[in-house]
């Protein structure tokens, strides 16, 4: 059975993507996504700590903003998370000068902060944040940034994501992807059976610094990619479900 992921921002309440017993995709690695871990001594919680193992992150724990932004030089990581609250400074200042020091072309960052009087021009998550949006922010941040840590293929059915090449397989069929194609199809792959409402998938595909997309948006997103894979495949694979949002055919 088909689950419903809606953010959290959602009208239904019971239909949060923390929801207990989603299917998650297994990740098949040889290299875990390093990530910098900026936040308070005690440790995370531990829905946060079971989302980041299941996206396949290694955490590496520093103390202090010095700390931090030394070990962003030395062990260049793909992903930095921080906890706003712990900051001598601005979040938009920390958030500048790890713009400025990042040794790779991009560098997604994530906060962990349950404030409801701050925005953040990055990807955010509160403690009480549910596995699955864990899992699936984590997924997309990389997805959009860092592509190239993403070294796993995926299955669903007769179809194989292949995330590091910016390839999907039917069968000894293949089609070439755009980035943008591989953030619309990455979260069907993250978890398996789901059905995304538009605002779920709007949040997961574009970048959260940008302006609030309108699902109109990604619905031609979406569009876009049908097209393309049925162009290349000759298959169907992204599904509308009327008064919900998208799945992917996986038969």
């Amino acid at each position: 059975m088909a689950r419903v992921i809606r953010s959290a921002q959602s009208v239904v309440p019971d239909m949060l993507w923390g929801r207990s017993k989603l299917d998650f995709v297994p990740l098949n690695f040889d290299r875990r996504a390093l990530a910098l871990l900026l936040a308070h001594g005690s440790g995370l919680p531990s829905n946060l700590s079971k989302g980041f193992e299941y996206a396949g992150l290694e955490l590496l724990p520093v103390r202090g903003v010095e700390a931090c932004f030394e070990s962003l030089s030395s062990n260049k990581p793909d992903l930095v998370i921080f906890d706003p609250s712990i900051l001598p400074c601005p979040t938009r200042d920390f958030l500048a000068r790890v713009d400025a020091t990042r040794l790779t072309e991009t560098l997604p960052v994530l906060a962990i902060s349950d404030s409801t009087s701050e925005t953040f021009s990055c990807a955010t998550l509160s403690c009480q944040s549910g596995i699955a949006e864990t899992f699936l922010t984590v997924r997309s941040s990389l997805r959009r940034e860092r592509p190239g840590v993403l070294h796993e293929q995926r299955h669903i059915g007769r179809f194989t994501l292949d995330e590091r090449k910016f390839q999907l397989l039917h069968g000894d069929a293949s089609a070439t992807l755009s980035k943008s194609d591989l953030c619309v199809l990455g979260p069907f792959f993250d978890i398996r059976d789901a059905i995304f409402d538009r605002a779920s998938l709007a949040r997961l595909v574009f970048d959260p610094t940008g302006q609030n997309v309108a699902d109109r948006n990604i619905d031609v997103y979406v569009s876009r990619v049908r097209r393309s894979i049925r162009q290349q495949l000759g298959q169907e694979t992204i599904r509308s479900v009327r008064g919900v949002g998208y799945r992917f055919a996986s038969d």
